[in-house]
């Protein structure tokens, strides 16, 4: 049930991509559902049926850096996972302070993912987009166990490794 809420999501978020409606969530990157204005939250609730509340924040930050990321007219892009774009940023130590971190709804996490996911974006190739919803699995789970941020720590330290070479 739960993967079919997720899938529903992400179909709507693209869809909402070529209209007016995802203007507010863009503004409202890097912020929390409690935090946002009222047109961010009244475009969010058209997106999502989700109840939980730490996958709705989720659902808004992702939403957020999808309509600050996408390109319009981008056809079939290539996928490409977060963790692998924030590996360019060549900024190791602020990518560790943020691995450090815990997920919760005070809006700290969802304001240092924006200043990163700031960076990843001018990363981006213009033929790539990220991979949404391998992002909302990882933030899910972030909390879960280290096995999450172990992933991306080995994305970057490879980065850094290949980079050496």
């Amino acid at each position: 049930m739960a993967e079919n809420l997720d899938t529903k999501f992400f179909s709507n978020m693209l869809g909402y991509a070529n209209s007016s409606s995802y203007y507010p969530i863009k503004r409202s990157f890097g912020q929390t559902l409690q935090t946002c204005d009222m047109d961010a939250l009244i475009a969010y609730t058209k997106l999502s049926q989700n109840k939980n509340p730490i996958d709705q924040n989720i659902e808004f930050l992702i939403a957020g850096l999808c309509y600050n990321s996408i390109r319009p007219g981008q056809e079939r892009p290539t996928y490409v996972r977060f963790e692998d774009v924030l590996a360019r940023v060549h900024r190791p130590e602020e990518i560790e302070k943020f691995l450090k971190l815990r997920y919760d709804n005070d809006g700290y996490f969802a304001k240092r993912f924006y200043t990163l996911a700031r960076k990843a974006i001018s990363c981006l190739q213009p033929f790539e987009q990220f991979d949404y919803i391998k992002l909302y699995k990882d933030l899910k789970y972030w909390n879960a166990n280290n096995s999450v941020k172990m992933k991306w720590a080995m994305a970057i330290a490879r980065a850094d490794f290949e980079t050496e070479e």
